[in-house]
């Protein structure tokens, strides 16, 4: 997991947060308010991406991320910015 690998790279305490595959939309906003929040307080995050054979977009499905920032869009889109730190 990519909490385990960034605890040995920093030394410091990490938690895991299961946000789960709800649909509900007041837990999602819930959901990206923290993640804004630990966003624009630099807290270092990862993220793992998919659970089907392929990702979205060229993401691969098992493969941890770097969680970067997370943005609204005016249009109320959410997106979240991740770098794969295998380049």
């Amino acid at each position: 997991m990519g909490y385990e690998g960034l605890r040995t790279l920093t030394g410091m305490p990490t938690v895991y947060l299961n946000h789960g595959r709800g649909t509900n939309s007041t837990a999602n906003t819930e959901r990206y308010d923290l993640l804004k929040t630990l966003s624009e307080k630099n807290i270092p995050m990862t993220t793992p991406c998919c659970n089907s054979a392929s990702g979205p977009d060229g993401l691969i499905s098992g493969h941890a991320y770097t969680l970067l920032d997370v943005l609204q869009l005016s249009t109320g889109t959410k997106l979240a910015k991740v770098r794969n730190p295998w380049s």
